[in-house]
């Protein structure tokens, strides 16, 4: 394959999706490298989760990242669109900065520490996290009703 029909291919794919996501293109490596610059460096993403189709989509492309975030309301079950999310390595570098388009929050990220805060009304939560090689590192972020 070319590299102009898989970039073409991502570029496709992202104007398909009707969640928030950051594609992987053809020149980005499985797992992007944070010592690769002094710019922050592109962490494959995607968000969403607000209707069935977006949950039914999310749930096929869950697979393909290594970090899964929840956001919701603590003893209700409501669901949180539009939280903001920070990752930083161990180091304290900020890998990325995005908003959750909804509850669901996935990303792909190489084995190792991270440190993610998640903010609701100026409310900020952060949890250390483990990315193991293999496998998923899943957390949940709960706020209280208002």
């Amino acid at each position: 394959m070319s590299l102009t029909y898989l970039i073409a291919l991502a570029m496709a794919a992202s104007l398909a999706l009707p969640v928030h996501a950051q594609p992987q293109t053809a020149l980005a490596p499985d797992y992007p490298d944070p010592t690769a610059g002094a710019a922050m460096p592109a962490i494959p993403y995607i968000s969403g989760g607000v209707g069935a189709s977006e949950r039914e989509e999310l749930a096929q492309r869950k697979a393909q990242y290594n970090v899964h975030l929840l956001f919701a309301v603590a003893g209700s079950g409501e669901f949180l669109a539009g939280i903001p999310v920070q990752i930083e390595d161990g180091s304290g570098l900020t890998l990325l900065e995005a908003t959750s388009e909804g509850p669901y929050f996935y990303a792909r990220l190489a084995p190792g520490e991270y440190r993610i805060t998640a903010e609701r009304g100026g409310e900020s939560q952060t949890k250390r996290i483990q990315v193991p090689a293999t496998g998923v590192a899943a957390h949940s972020f709960y706020w209280q009703a208002r």
